[in-house]
């Protein structure tokens, strides 16, 4: 008071904060004296941030103070924050102003002080440095394309995801974004799952699979960086909130082309109502697409759910669980299925779930598939019976079906038709068209997975072992693309492991690589065969034996190469004609064609190790040979075993064969090649040769195996003592030695057990 007349209002205050003074009368906003310019709705965001700071301001908070009595996305928000940050010169990644924080909402991070008085708090802005390096464009492009290589070969199988190369967005692919939820992230999930789920109903629409919707998920990049990332034209968020026993969701389709709103609405339903909700919002998205995309229209049948909601998420988990093809992952998601179950006794799905669950354990495991087929055929029973001709069901029984190919077919093309979104089928599709030689169908197959799920490790896995035909030794390159998918990814980690040791010469970081695979899924006898020629490569015989001690498979498939190591042919031998030996992949049967081989020519019985070769690895006694990576090399063998049984002109004309395809075949490297080609030289006779390609082979780092050529290996045993051979030998010893102080290295840093 003055006078007795009350003060004069004051119109408006200043904001002071970091670098910028906010004039709230005035509406404007200066830095340096300069105006930033802000349109209305980004200088209202502003304010809301600024006022209520250091608090967090939620999505829905924002929507209701910025956008007043108008109905808008969280994706608004989002977008507008991003054109405010713009404006002010900030980043997501180093933010000097706003900081995001996942499903809750932003949060301005600088002081804040107000003054009634303009310019009474002006002295103490200081203009605030900017933090981060800045690199001249053309000088930065240098730098990358200069750092590409080293980044590749310093990867650490830690690293996190680092993005993901844009696809063009398909008109006719949608994906269901996560919904942002207010303190129950399982509900906006469940929700978005449900639409999602929905929308797979719709005919000649392909929906991004949930698991790689959430991958891409990251408030910091635009729709249509998103869009670009997933390969989807229209995406589809939501915003969910709960007050008391009241749900209400705002749903939005987004253009990611254009960038352009083409449809939202909200929605407000009793909380105990899910399924009424959950149908209400996939009924609007689906007539909002159906009204952009011509000729679409829900005539497929509804999936099959349960009406019990936590069944239905029960189900979800599971089949995410399922796709991370691993023993611990596949139990757990066989825990889900068995709970929704218990939920819910009749829902078909998780029956076929549950099945699918149990058989891809049983093969992880290496154990009777035929014996598990047996035990659950009453979950695929109990489906059928429930509902007659269920797409899930169908696709459990045509994965893991021993039945005639013919026959799987059908029961594929059946069960996609009732559930064509299933990519995890189309993968195994795939496959089975793969093994039956139609290379094309095989291949459409896998490019329809990969539009419904483009970030699902398993179907790029699948993709990068077919490429290796067309790209060699550059598959590497794919498998770390895989990891950044996920880093945990079990047969990435493996591939991975493989490629250091085999293509690098680096045995060390292999064994920390497989050593991740072992702990990421401990049971799982894959990564623990792959580490014991790892561990006999840094002569380190004891922790071969050490890491496969408890798993029977395991321990099993490498005999035959720890008894090689010993200098024990006899029992290598023994070990090698046990079917034991031969349940993974040809390339990785570790020792057992040599062992094969060298059974043969020291018991005196070639005959039996040349049918073992022709049975196993497609090499007919007469007739044509169709050689390829999965044979080549045994192909060396046969040769060598007709050479002792007196066929000398069919080994030479065989020995031929074998040159002829490594030198027509260099796309892949030396790994192998340049070995294998030394052997068939000096099988020839041709020793000055073999000499000069030996030392070549391990020179280009392929040292796998080393001590089986250098100690044991027949093919050499005339000039062990040549010393040129000894010279070869020093060679290769030294970088083992190397190899194992590196490995001392990692275990005292941990890295290694």
């Amino acid at each position: 008071m003055t006078d007795g007349h009350p003060e004069p209002a004051v119109r408006g205050r200043v904001l002071w904060t970091r670098d910028l003074a906010i004039d709230t009368g005035r509406q404007r906003v200066e830095r340096a004296g300069s105006t930033v310019e802000l349109p209305k709705l980004s200088y209202d965001l502003l304010i809301a941030l600024v006022e209520a700071s250091p608090n967090v301001v939620s999505l829905g908070e924002l929507m209701t103070r910025v956008w007043k009595d108008v109905v808008v996305s969280p994706e608004t928000v989002t977008q507008r924050v991003k054109l405010l940050r713009d404006a002010l010169g900030d980043s997501p990644r180093e933010s000097q102003y706003i900081e995001g924080l996942r499903g809750r909402g932003y949060r301005w991070i600088p002081e804040v002080e107000a003054t009634a008085i303009p310019g009474a708090g002006r002295a103490r802005i200081r203009a605030a440095p900017r933090t981060g390096l800045r690199i001249a464009p053309v000088a930065g492009v240098a730098l990358a394309i200069a750092l590409l290589p080293w980044a590749w070969r310093t990867w650490k199988p830690d690293s996190e995801p680092v993005g993901l190369a844009a696809n063009a967005a398909d008109s006719r692919v949608a994906a269901v974004l996560p919904f942002d939820s207010e303190g129950n992230g399982e509900l906006g999930n469940g929700l978005a799952d449900s639409v999602a789920a929905s929308l797979g109903d719709v005919r000649g629409l392909t929906v991004i699979s949930r698991y790689s919707s959430r991958l891409v998920d990251d408030h910091r990049a635009s729709l249509p960086e998103l869009g670009r990332r997933l390969g989807a034209r229209y995406l589809v968020t939501g915003h969910v909130q709960q007050q008391g026993e009241s749900l209400r969701v705002t749903s939005s389709v987004t253009d990611s082309e254009s960038g352009r709103l083409v449809w939202t609405r909200q929605y407000t339903h009793d909380a105990r109502d899910f399924f009424g909700l959950q149908d209400e919002v996939a009924r609007g998205v689906m007539q909002a697409l159906q009204s952009q995309l011509a000729g679409l229209d829900p005539a497929l049948p509804r999936t099959e759910r349960s009406s019990n909601s936590e069944a239905w998420l029960a189900y979800l988990r599971g089949r995410s669980l399922l796709g991370r093809t691993t023993v611990v992952g596949t139990q757990a998601a066989a825990a889900e299925f068995g709970q929704a179950l218990e939920l819910d006794p009749n829902f078909v799905p998780a029956l076929a779930g549950l099945y699918d669950a149990r058989m891809q354990e049983a093969s992880l495991r290496h154990v009777d598939l035929d014996g598990a087929r047996r035990a659950n055929a009453s979950l695929l029973a109990r489906a059928e019976r429930l509902r007659p001709g269920a797409g899930a069901t169908q696709l459990a029984a045509a994965m893991w079906s021993a039945a005639d190919p013919q026959e799987r077919i059908a029961g594929f093309e059946a069960g996609l038709a009732r559930d064509p979104g299933n990519a995890r089928a189309m993968t195994a599709y795939s496959e089975l068209l793969d093994g039956l030689g139609r290379s094309g169908d095989a291949a459409e197959w896998l490019e329809r997975a990969l539009r419904v799920d483009p970030l699902w490790p398993r179907a790029h896995f699948r993709k990068a072992q077919r490429n290796f035909r067309v790209v060699g030794s550059a598959v590497e390159q794919q498998t770390l693309r895989m990891l950044e998918l996920d880093p945990q990814y079990y047969p990435a980690l493996q591939r991975l492991a493989k490629y250091r040791w085999m293509n690098h010469g680096e045995t060390a970081q292999a064994i920390s690589i497989i050593r991740r695979a072992i702990a990421t899924d401990p049971g799982n006898p894959w990564a623990l065969h792959t580490a014991v020629v790892f561990y006999l490569d840094v002569d380190e015989p004891g922790a071969a034996d050490a890491v496969v001690e408890g798993n029977a498979v395991a321990e099993k498939s490498t005999r035959a190469v720890r008894a090689m190591y010993r200098g024990d042919w006899r029992g290598a031998g023994i070990a090698a004609y046990d079917p034991a030996s031969l349940v993974f992949a040809k390339p990785e049967r570790w020792g057992v064609p040599v062992a094969v081989r060298d059974y043969g020519l020291r018991s005196g019985d070639p005959a039996r190790a040349m049918q073992f070769l022709s049975r196993h690895y497609d090499l007919p006694r007469e007739g044509a040979w169709h050689l390829g990576t999965d044979n080549f090399r045994e192909a060396q063998l046969y040769a060598h075993l007709l050479l002792a049984s007196g066929a000398r002109d069919a080994a030479m004309r065989r020995l031929d064969e074998v040159i002829a395809w490594i030198d027509a075949n260099g796309i892949y490297g030396p790994v192998y090649n340049l070995r294998t080609r030394a052997q068939a030289m000096m099988l020839k006779g041709q020793t000055d040769a073999a000499l000069e390609e030996l030392d070549r082979s391990f020179r280009e780092k392929d040292r796998t195996l080393w001590w089986y050529t250098l100690r044991f290996d027949p093919t050499w045993d005339a000039i062990r003592q040549d010393p040129r051979f000894l010279q070869i030998a020093e060679h290769v010893q030294a970088e083992v030695r190397a190899q194992g102080v590196r490995l001392a290295q990692l275990r005292a840093q941990g890295v290694v057990p």
